[in-house]
């Protein structure tokens, strides 16, 4: 099936996966610690109009209670004229699939799954041009 839009992205995503993950929690009570969220990214020439995108997830609890890692890799093809896409955009489409592998590796027993909040990608992009 071929889907047309005059709305179609120049960006196309070409492969995604989750090229790394941790996950460790104590047998303490996760109801009412504190978890910091640190997110970081990297953007890689792959060939010909290819590029490579990592995005690294950390959360880490109070005291250790919890700590999770997640290393989600995609690969997206766009012009060389495109490369703002490449930078800003690449990480909103990447988030969501990061933040259900989240959901899903935290929906264990005695555990209330953890379902990231939705995150301004831009801002945090802004601020690490900063």
């Amino acid at each position: 099936m071929e889907i047309q839009t005059e709305y179609a992205s120049p960006l196309r995503l070409q492969k995604l996966l989750i090229e790394e993950s941790s996950f460790k929690r104590s047998e303490d009570s996760l109801r009412d610690i504190r978890v910091d969220v640190n997110i970081s990214s990297n953007v890689e020439d792959a060939g010909i109009d290819t590029y490579k995108v990592t995005l690294e997830l950390s959360m880490n609890g109070e005291n250790d209670k919890l700590n999770i890692f997640v290393k989600c890799v995609a690969y997206f093809n766009t012009a060389p004229n495109n490369i703002a896409l490449i930078e800003k955009n690449t990480l909103a489409i990447m988030f969501p699939y990061v933040r259900s592998y989240v959901s899903n590796i935290t929906a264990q027993p005695g555990m209330m799954p953890i379902v990231l909040p939705p995150m301004n990608i831009a801002a945090m992009m802004k601020n690490k041009e900063s």
